[in-house]
């Protein structure tokens, strides 16, 4: 996987050359907000997977002949974090005592957590937009 910057311009275009210009095969949806879902439709390859663990409590809109044109299998389901958190952080942990680097890539941002409310106001608007 590669991160990518999606309020970069070209973030489409750049994101379809690095799936042989078709689009990722699978998109991962986990924030639960309608508009994320909307983009992961958007950005997946034609017949491809759109996952969503995200907790969706707002109406969902789809335009039929989108899904029809896309021809994309959409899955929902639960994501089962608290089972798996034990050994997903010693695998982090064990990673992260060979590889150091790792985690200083993989965290993009810190926040407060006193900001934690205007963060996701922030994130929600990005994704409206």
């Amino acid at each position: 996987a590669k991160a990518l910057d999606p309020s970069a311009a070209d973030f489409k275009a750049n994101l379809k050359s690095q799936c042989d210009n078709r689009g990722p095969d699978v998109v991962l949806e986990v924030v639960g907000h309608p508009g994320a879902l909307y983009s992961a439709l958007e950005l997946v390859r034609v017949a491809g997977v759109v996952s969503s663990c995200g907790v969706h409590i707002a109406p969902l809109t789809m335009v039929g002949n989108d899904l029809y044109a896309k021809g994309v299998k959409m899955v929902f389901g639960r994501c089962h974090v608290r089972s798996v958190f034990e050994a997903s952080m010693g695998l982090l942990q064990r990673v992260t005592q060979k590889t150091p680097e790792l985690i200083d890539e993989f965290v993009q941002k810190k926040i407060r957590i006193e900001d934690a409310v205007e963060v996701s106001e922030v994130v929600i608007e990005m994704n409206d937009d």
